[in-house]
């Protein structure tokens, strides 16, 4: 059926799936501040929407035979704080265009699909609104902190791990969150050090990087394990082996076009 098909190309431009690498090519190939910045805001978003589901522990529908807690919509808050932080960095009409077009879409498939109601989505909408003004307001006060911005949103996002009630399902995504965390802190870490940095630039040396993260993350995502510390270790490898290629690529670049101008 042509909606049902619609509707699930909609839910999987508006999930983790297309967003992460969305969030690598960006970093590899467009502007590494702008995407870094994205990453940091969207992994603690998961986090505050995990805390915020075991306040009200609305239940999914049972129709879908999952457990887990419905009310704020994760994927509605993830998704829109990923938009809104790239249209406020990138201030272009057509992202804005692309952004609406694939937000309400999803929020459509997702009552199409019994995923959601309206009022676990309308709550998704809010609470994305109030963390992405939090992060405007970061901006205008500490734009160049970006390290110092990752260090406490990571600090933050321990800290609802250890005070997350006892659940009927395993929040395993959060480790995986963690894990990216850990990651891009190790990259700022050692780009601060002098020791790596990346240079965002669409040629296609980078892009060949982005298509070997691609490969990497993958293969990386099939590997299955019950161990919540190699679930976040998980993490940790599918941003920072994208982190350490784009670098590698931007290195080789650099040492290339100086000894082209000797």
């Amino acid at each position: 059926m042509f909606v049902d098909y619609f509707f699930r190309v909609a839910l999987f431009l508006a999930e983790f799936g297309f967003l992460g690498p969305l969030l690598i090519f960006g970093i590899c190939c467009i502007d590494k501040k702008v995407f870094i910045n994205i990453a940091i805001v969207c992994f603690l978003s998961a986090f505050i929407n995990a805390y915020l589901k075991s306040i009200w522990q609305i239940p999914l529908d049972p129709s879908l035979g999952k457990v887990g807690w419905a009310f704020p919509s994760g994927h509605t808050q993830f998704n829109l704080v990923v938009w809104l932080v790239l249209i406020y960095q990138i201030r272009k009409l057509w992202i804005a265009l692309v952004a609406a077009a694939i937000s309400i879409s999803s929020y459509f498939g997702m009552v199409h699909f019994h995923y959601h109601n309206w009022y676990d989505i309308y709550g998704g909408i809010f609470f994305a609104t109030l963390i992405f003004f939090s992060f405007v307001m970061w901006d205008y006060f500490y734009r160049n902190k970006q390290l110092v911005l990752l260090i406490l949103t990571t600090a933050i996002s321990v800290c609802i791990m250890f005070i997350l009630p006892e659940q009927p399902h395993r929040h395993e995504w959060l480790y995986i969150y963690l894990g990216m965390d850990i990651g891009l802190l190790s990259y700022l870490v050692l780009e601060k050090k002098g020791h790596i940095k990346i240079v965002s630039k669409m040629d296609k040396n980078h892009l060949v990087a982005f298509a070997g993260s691609l490969i990497c993350m993958y293969a990386i995502k099939g590997i299955h394990t019950e161990a919540l510390s190699f679930i976040c270790l998980k993490g940790f490898m599918l941003i920072l082996l994208p982190l350490a290629l784009a670098s590698y690529v931007s290195r080789s670049n650099t040492l290339l076009s100086h000894n082209s101008g000797r």
